[in-house]
């Protein structure tokens, strides 16, 4: 049902059946040659079955954000818990684990094992995700807490990506290094989503369709930064998932679901502290949903004047895998600061600021409007882009909405709109075509009698 896809994008730990019908989107992802939950398996009965063998292991798997870990966690879990195999998952919003608790329950386990008659007690398998590292639950101290008292474990959790020497998959007796899971789309990937979810879609009969993908394409092209030598830049997997998931889904469902799945989004950015980084952040994501890098002092100065916020870099640093610095573009000489893809920014504004439309979404740059100065190259910069990328309708939008763009042309300081020949030009023609549709068509009796007069 509805209700069940729902709960799975919220992340619920009460029901499992979308796991057990297949609705995961597989991600384009091994470690020794086969999927994450094969090679959990392989470890654990290994661990069953080999007396000499250690009797804790840690799997550590680096994910890029967005890149799908708590699903792949998850979908490993089920699969152990469905041969067997004891498994503990911790909560989304635990922030620590009672060692004392967990020896207690595995030293249960064992006994319970022993009194059935088990020749072989199963090892217990512990599944930490990558906001449970951040918080200090460590998977190491956990192992070693059980391996002291002779408990058999594994200890499965995401960590953030160190440096790449760091992160070279490798394995001993105790310990295995994963391969990094990368939030970037793999060609295989998009055609992988698409029938997954085509499939749940026949199977429960839900009230969607998925879109083809013809129309991902179309969307991807629309969407992507237009900042490298050929135009284009690489497409995430959450952003493909997004994409076949709500595109087609009734409203309120598909509301719900952008919600929960920007939910890591607006997790990250709440951790901000600061009213004014938040200011920022927030005109940066208004600036990238509409395609648009921002010169880093031209979001600062509405929200703080012309200082450099002293915990603004810890902030990126938090939104890492969501915002990134960048180096100057075509027609600019200052440093850049953007969202990862424009469809993060909007999920930000969407979950952050309650923000979605294009008009509400320009609405959040008015203090930035305001703020631009002709003597700044790059707040030159912004208006003509966005007067030329943004305010002037492409050629394929068919019935544009006037109001805002025009009420934002207005907005721009006069100092540098009306020097501005772009700025002039993407307006007087924008004012032409706005009069033109607004104005009643006349029948073709009317029109010829017109021209005799």
């Amino acid at each position: 049902t509805m209700e069940t896809v729902l709960a799975f994008l919220d992340g619920s730990l009460e029901d499992w059946s979308a796991y057990s019908v297949g609705l995961p989107v597989g991600r384009d992802y091994l470690t020794q040659g086969k999927p994450l939950h094969e090679d959990v398996l392989a470890v654990l009965r290994q661990m069953q079955t080999n007396a000499g063998a250690a009797s804790t292991y840690v799997m550590r798997l680096p994910a890029e954000p967005g890149a799908g870990a708590t699903t792949l966690l998850r979908a490993a879990a089920y699969a152990a818990a469905r041969e067997g195999f004891p498994t503990l998952v911790l909560r989304p919003e635990q922030i620590a684990i009672d060692h004392e608790e967990l020896l207690a329950f595995a030293t249960a386990l064992s006994e319970r094992a022993l009194a059935i008659g088990l020749e072989q007690v199963p090892p217990l398998l512990i599944v930490i995700d990558g906001e449970h590292d951040q918080r200090g639950i460590a998977a190491r101290g956990i192992a070693g807490t059980l391996a002291r008292q002779g408990r058999s474990a594994l200890v499965l959790h995401a960590v953030a990506p160190q440096e790449p020497e760091a992160d070279v998959e490798r394995r001993t007796q105790r310990a295995a290094i994963l391969p990094v899971l990368s939030a970037g789309l793999a060609d295989r990937e998009l055609e992988r989503c698409r029938r997954t979810l085509s499939e749940i879609v026949e199977r429960w009969t839900l009230p969607m369709a998925v879109p083809p993908v013809s129309l991902w394409q179309r969307y991807d092209r629309a969407t992507q930064w237009p900042l490298d030598g050929d135009g284009r830049t690489a497409s995430l997997f959450w952003v493909a998932l997004r994409f076949f998931l709500t595109e087609s889904m009734p409203l309120p469902e598909a509301g719900q679901a952008q919600r929960f799945l920007g939910r890591w989004i607006t997790q990250r950015s709440e951790a901000i502290e600061d009213p004014a980084v938040h200011d920022i952040v927030t005109y940066v994501a208004a600036m990238s949903s509409f395609r648009l890098p921002s010169p880093i002092w031209t979001v600062i100065r509405p929200a703080v004047g012309g200082a450099y916020p002293s915990n603004l870099s810890a902030a990126i640093r938090q939104l890492d895998g969501i915002v990134t610095w960048g180096d100057p573009v075509k027609g600019l000489d200052e440093d850049i600061i953007r969202f990862l893809h424009p469809a993060l920014a909007q999920a930000y504004l969407e979950n952050y600021a309650d923000v979605s439309s294009a008009a509400t979404r320009m609405h959040q740059l008015t203090p930035v409007l305001a703020a631009l100065s002709p003597g700044s190259s790059a707040d030159i910069w912004v208006a003509e882009s966005l007067a030329k990328d943004v305010l002037a309708p492409r050629y394929e939008e068919r019935d544009p909405d006037w109001d805002w763009r025009l009420r934002t042309f207005e907005l721009i300081p006069p100092a540098i709109r009306d020097q501005s020949k772009a700025i002039l030009h993407h307006w007087a023609r924008s004012l032409y075509r706005s009069a033109d549709q607004r104005t009643p068509r006349l029948a073709l009796d009317q029109r010829c009698r017109m021209a005799l007069l």
